[in-house]
């Protein structure tokens, strides 16, 4: 009679009992991710567009993402990433803001850009 080599299994990097774990919570960490990405790219699209001199867009960043995503109305395929503009930079659809529009601006100038903005976009 032959005998048959038995196979033995290489061991796996997880242990079997942690795998269904594993992927669910990177399932759930995955949609926290997109949910929470989501609200951050609605937040700041809808304050880009309808300004009121929030805290928010007092700050740098702010003001840098409104920069660049102003552009993205000037070259409609360019800076099509409201929250991280790295995404623009790896798939080669970034255009750099410019110098002059960057931080030079004082705040009483942004305010004034920001309330014409409002007035022309809605009157009333």
């Amino acid at each position: 009679m032959v005998e048959r080599a038995r196979v033995i299994p290489a061991p796996s990097a997880a242990s079997p009992g942690l795998s269904p774990f594993f992927g669910w919570l990177v399932l759930w960490g995955g949609a926290a991710a997109l949910v929470a990405y989501y609200v951050l790219y609605e937040s700041l699209h809808f304050c880009m567009h309808v300004p009121r001199d929030r805290w928010l867009e007092r700050t740098w960043l702010f003001r840098w993402l409104d920069a660049h995503h102003h552009l993205h109305h000037q070259y409609a395929f360019k800076n099509l990433n409201v929250v991280l503009p790295l995404a623009d930079w790896l798939l080669g659809s970034l255009i750099p803001v410019p110098v002059e529009n960057r931080l030079s601006a004082t705040r009483k100038e942004q305010t004034l850009s920001r309330r014409v903005r409002k007035e022309s976009a809605y009157p009333g």
